[in-house]
């Protein structure tokens, strides 16, 4: 139980330090971000955290690309997923949702952990 709890207080220290760190940042200048390479990526990271435990899946039929920083969207988006393989039980699933919404555009991770 020790080694639980000292694991899930040491992701919450990650997790408050990434939080620390995307706060201090200054405002980074804006440039396009090719969103299906970053999906992609974000996926590919997932399934190596997962190590085959957890069934990952995209949907995604019109990838929009963006305007903003490309580290610092990467880093938001990859968190959730991260965050997702780690708290969902092995067997369980994990899916990443991006497209085009009425007002925008939106970015989902939704998991059965």
């Amino acid at each position: 139980q020790m080694r639980t709890q000292a694991q899930r207080m040491t992701r919450i220290v990650e997790d408050l330090l990434l939080l620390s760190r995307l706060d201090a940042l200054e405002s980074a200048p804006l440039e396009p971000v090719a969103m299906r390479p970053m999906l992609e990526q974000i996926l590919a990271d997932a399934r190596v955290i997962s190590d085959g435990q957890h069934r990952i899946a995209l949907q995604a039929r019109e990838v929009p690309d963006l305007l903003g920083s490309q580290p610092h969207l990467l880093s938001a988006f990859m968190n959730l997923a991260v965050n997702a393989v780690r708290y969902t039980p092995p067997g369980g699933s994990i899916t990443v949702r991006y497209g085009r919404v009425a007002d925008g555009v939106r970015y989902e991770v939704e998991d059965t952990g």
